[in-house]
């Protein structure tokens, strides 16, 4: 017999004994509240017993207080970094839009959630995870798997009952094998995923080049809609508005000092408001209040603080600390992970003769352990923080940037532009300062008068020199990495055998310009005026030259391979052309001389402006 019969066949044989009516009511609420309780305690247990099975997320200080001052996750359907204007309204409740919609509603399969570093990714899983365990009833199981984890995969192979599981993939930037070819690694979990019921991937949206490469298609074919190809929905985390900052610090700062805490962490916030708005950095805005002298203005400067009032509260050696987690920023930056394991913690410190006990190098130290026994930096961008560091400290002409990796780190490229800063602004307010053997990262670079300047041993990369004078200017040994030369003054400049592929020079003043031998592969010289250059042996591939003029400019030697020369300008520079029929017209096939001149050349450059006859 089970507890509720006994429970109401006791009040059957009993009920004589109840006076009236409202007794037994009164009863029978005081029992159905114990019976509630054991319900709801019977569902907290639950929760508490599985919570962390497939979680393997270590509970740390930045966790906690997470989960403690969450403020529910918005998203939006465009990314917020793109500059437009948005509102509250353009956002929803993403939590919400997933357990009330996605998961119980939608045909969708795929999800990808993007953001910047410290907006919630991490976070926003982890609520959406506990918040569907603390339903009474679910349908599906829910498992989630850091991709930053060497075994995910493994992990992925080995769960159950593949279609009735949400699976929840947390930072694909943060894996390895993506990290060497995204596109590939996409596939592949892709094809280790496609039996479950619903997969959601979050990414940092700067791991991608551009908007175009985030995930679309995952070439999967979805059987029972018409093999319909299977996309990826994709939303953006909204970062927090000036309301939510206010309900973040209520919700921290209680009691009689709330309200000066409250104004002095205004006060930095007002300082660096774009950086405010990620709650992870609101998470440590308790280290930035104990100097209140100090003004913030950068990312850096805000690292700086936060990293120097870690270290001191561990009560260790400050430079011996700083120096052990320099080293191991650099062997995670080197191995291309975000964990290290305890034997590798203590070859480390030997090698590098760091005065550090294991212990003392696991526990007392900026490093968290996970599940597995591995450690990893509090966050990412305090990674970011120390291999932005080491970049620029270890920075030269013969060691220049490797900017295919690091364009993957947001924060590292923030990191070392501010740390160009002072720099830069000291070379703008001082005229014809020459420039040597220095690195200068998306520096904002337009307007500025570099004529008679002589730059040598410098490194420029994503620099705007747009409306730039160069009149005079005497370049060596100079590195530039998608660089804006748009309508800057160029003429009689020398910059042969530079590599300046990808560089944009709309509307640019090249006269006279030299640029032998240079790469100019996929860059964009629209409009730009080439009157007179000496372009012998470039490579021109690939290249936008919309209405450039080349009039009297040397081109001997040169590569056109899939250019575009729609109305370029090539009178007086001894290329010849000719025609051949097409369905609507004539097309027109630029002949360029060998700089040998052996002879003509067919290229694959094209005029696809039609014509009425042949010239």
């Amino acid at each position: 017999m089970g507890h509720m019969q006994k429970i109401l066949l006791w009040i059957w044989n009993n009920i004589s004994n109840i006076d009236s009516l409202t007794a037994l009511i009164k009863f029978l609420v005081r029992i159905a509240v114990i019976f509630i309780g054991m319900i709801t305690g019977f569902v907290r247990l639950k929760l508490r017993c599985n919570r962390y099975k497939f979680l393997n997320i270590p509970i740390d200080r930045a966790t906690r207080q997470s989960m403690k001052y969450y403020i529910p996750t918005r998203g939006q359907l465009t990314d917020p970094s793109a500059g437009k204007e948005y509102t509250k309204n353009d956002s929803f409740n993403l939590t919400d839009l997933f357990l009330e919609h996605i998961f119980p509603k939608s045909d969708e399969q795929y999800f990808i959630i993007l953001a910047d570093s410290g907006m919630g990714k991490t976070t926003f899983l982890l609520n959406l995870f506990l918040k569907y365990y603390k339903k009474i009833r679910w349908k599906y199981d829910i498992v989630l798997i850091p991709l930053s984890f060497e075994n995910a995969m493994e992990m992925i192979n080995k769960i159950e009952n593949k279609p009735s599981t949400i699976l929840l993939l947390d930072g694909l930037d943060e894996d390895r094998h993506a990290m060497d070819d995204y596109i590939r690694r996409r596939k592949e979990i892709c094809d280790a995923t496609e039996l479950f019921y619903k997969v959601v991937i979050t990414c940092r949206t700067q791991f991608f080049p551009d908007g175009k490469s985030e995930p679309r298609k995952t070439d999967k074919i979805r059987y029972g809609t018409g093999k319909k190809s299977n996309d990826f929905k994709k939303y953006y985390l909204s970062p927090f508005c000036e309301k939510e900052i206010d309900r973040y610090l209520k919700k921290k700062y209680k009691g009689l000092s709330a309200g000066r805490k409250i104004e002095k962490s205004k006060m930095i916030i007002n300082n660096c408001p774009d950086l405010m708005i990620r709650p992870m950095l609101l998470g440590y805005i308790d280290d930035l209040l104990e100097d209140s002298t100090k003004q913030y203005s950068t990312a850096y400067e805000i690292y700086s603080a936060l990293v120097s009032k870690w270290i001191e509260r561990e009560a260790v050696d400050h430079d011996i600390l700083y120096e052990f987690s320099n080293k191991i920023a650099g062997q995670m930056y080197a191995d291309r992970t975000i964990y290290i394991s305890p034997a590798d913690i203590e070859k480390l410190c030997k090698k590098y003769g760091i005065n550090l006990k294991p212990i003392e190098a696991r526990s007392k130290s900026l490093l968290n352990r996970n599940v597995n026994g591995d450690y990893k930096f509090a966050h990412k961008s305090i990674l970011e923080f120390f291999i932005a560091n080491q970049i620029y400290e270890n920075w030269s002409p013969e060691n220049p940037v490797p900017w295919d990796e690091v364009r993957q780190h947001e924060m590292v490229k923030r990191f070392l532009k501010e740390k160009c800063l002072p720099f830069w602004i000291n070379l703008q307010e001082t005229p014809h300062l020459n420039v040597s053997f220095h690195l200068f990262v998306s520096c904002a670079m337009h307007g500025t008068g570099f004529s008679n300047r002589r730059i040598s041993d410098c490194e420029f990369i994503d620099c705007d020199f747009s409306g730039s004078d160069f009149t005079g200017t005497v370049f060596s040994s100079v590195r530039f990495v998608n660089a804006d030369f748009s309508r800057a003054n160029l003429a009689g400049i020398d910059l042969n055998n530079y590599d300046l592929s990808g560089a944009r020079f709309e509307h640019a003043c090249l006269k006279n310009a030299k640029l032998r031998g240079s790469n100019l592969n996929g860059a964009d010289l629209s409009y730009a005026d080439l009157t007179g250059a000496d372009l012998e042996g470039a490579n021109f591939e690939s290249v936008n030259l919309k209405y450039t003029d080349f009039s009297n400019a040397n081109l001997k030697g040169i590569r056109l391979k899939n250019s575009d020369l729609n109305f370029a300008n090539l009178e007086g520079t001894g290329v010849t052309s000719f025609f051949f029929c097409i369905s609507h017209g004539a097309r027109k096939v630029w002949n360029i001389p060998f700089s040998d001149g052996d002879g003509l050349v067919l290229m694959n450059a094209t005029d696809d402006r039609r014509y009425r006859h042949k010239e």
